[in-house]
């Protein structure tokens, strides 16, 4: 049986208007309550790049906008209750749906939002909302992009925490000579949550980024950093690694990108994945399997977005989806997986419309946009068309 406090009828959120602008408006109606997944009350909310994509055919009047947030679970469809997992009043950070038009009530910048119960994370104790605003969809594309499409093993977490003693085990190497992985944009968020993901597997991590980002990815335990901008950067990494690296995450997933991962990639190929539709003209290596993959493939189900993103669902995902969490949740509800630095921002919703901008003319480096729902200002709008 589904439980839930009891909710107003509508709410403040960020939603497409006919005109294919975002606009905030008070006449929202709430998620309907799903039985596998939360309604959270929200706290903040944070800003992805993903979120400065939707212009165009992306844009769906109606719907709400968004993917990140976090709050306190107040409703718990009847599958998450007898899961038993969560509970209403616990602190969450999850990933939403935003901008989608077959559910258009299903996106993070609102004050109730809806999010899978079994990809909801338990924050731990001592992070911020504000740090968990920056989590869901970060741990969700990382975990998808190597444990699922590069296939690296998932089961390596288990020694990364030992559930019964809550004692750090990720020091211990699980291999006599542990795989290496290049993380192209370390600096990224999904970048920094894959580099804590790889370690705790034992593995070697090479990344590249700014060299004013070095001692970032370093601190998120990052092996050895190169420059991208650096005309070598392809063939330094291939040195580096004995002509034998094997598999390569690109966080920023374009031709100049592809290139240096393919340029990086050992002598017998491996296997490359993106975070969007790879350009095929970088495609140049027979050797190597290139890949994919978007987030919000692991609900499973249909997605309206024009294609290639579009999809009538991807079981195999959700599959995947239902399998890996539980090696996540015990990481990051014990505050073992860091968050991405982040850059809290004023006004709310309206201050979170102006950071949309930032975020499209590369003003921000290194950090998370996240914004306090709470807070207000005299309401604005930003062409999605532009």
């Amino acid at each position: 049986m589904a439980v839930s406090i009891d909710l107003p009828a509508t709410q403040r959120a960020i939603v497409a208007n006919d005109q294919l602008d975002y606009c905030i408006r008070d006449d929202v109606p709430l998620p309907p309550l799903l039985p596998d997944c939360v309604i959270i009350k929200t706290e903040y909310v944070g800003l992805n790049p993903v979120d400065t994509k939707m212009v165009g055919p992306f844009v769906k009047p109606g719907a709400s906008y968004g993917i990140d947030a976090s709050g306190t679970i107040v409703a718990m469809g009847a599958e998450v209750v007898a899961a038993g997992r969560l509970h209403l009043g616990d602190r969450i950070a999850g990933a939403a749906e935003g901008m989608e038009g077959l559910r258009p009530q299903s996106g993070a910048f609102a004050e109730y939002v809806s999010v899978d119960g079994g990809m909801a994370l338990q924050m731990p104790d001592g992070m911020s909302f504000a740090e968990g605003a920056g989590a869901g969809l970060r741990i969700a594309t990382a975990s998808m992009a190597l444990f699922h499409s590069l296939g690296l093993p998932a089961e390596r977490l288990r020694t990364a925490l030992d559930p019964k003693t809550q004692e750090d085990n990720s020091d211990i190497e699980t291999t006599a000579a542990a795989n290496t992985v290049l993380v192209y944009g370390g600096a990224t968020s999904t970048g920094t949550m894959a580099i804590q993901l790889l370690k705790r597997c034992g593995m070697r991590v090479i990344t590249t980024c700014s060299p004013r980002n070095f001692d970032l990815v370093r601190s998120y335990g990052a092996d050895d950093c190169f420059d991208y901008r650096s005309p070598t950067c392809g063939a330094d990494i291939r040195a580096s690694t004995g002509n034998a690296l094997e598999y390569a995450l690109d966080c920023i997933t374009e031709e100049s990108t592809m290139k240096i991962c393919y340029q990086a990639l050992g002598r017998c190929g491996g296997k490359y994945v993106g975070l969007e539709p790879y350009p095929e003209t970088a495609d140049s290596r027979r050797t190597v399997a290139p890949d994919w993959i978007l987030a919000t493939w692991m609900r499973g189900l249909p997605i309206s977005w024009p294609e290639p993103f579009g999809t009538q669902g991807k079981p195999e995902a959700r599959e995947f989806a239902r399998n890996f969490f539980p090696y996540i949740h015990p990481l990051f509800s014990a505050g073992q997986l860091k968050t991405h630095p982040i850059r809290e921002e004023p006004d709310g919703f309206e201050g979170l419309l102006d950071g949309v901008a930032l975020i499209r003319k590369g003003q921000i480096n290194g950090q998370k946009l996240v914004y306090r729902t709470a807070d207000r200002r005299v309401g604005t709008a930003i062409q999605a068309a532009a």
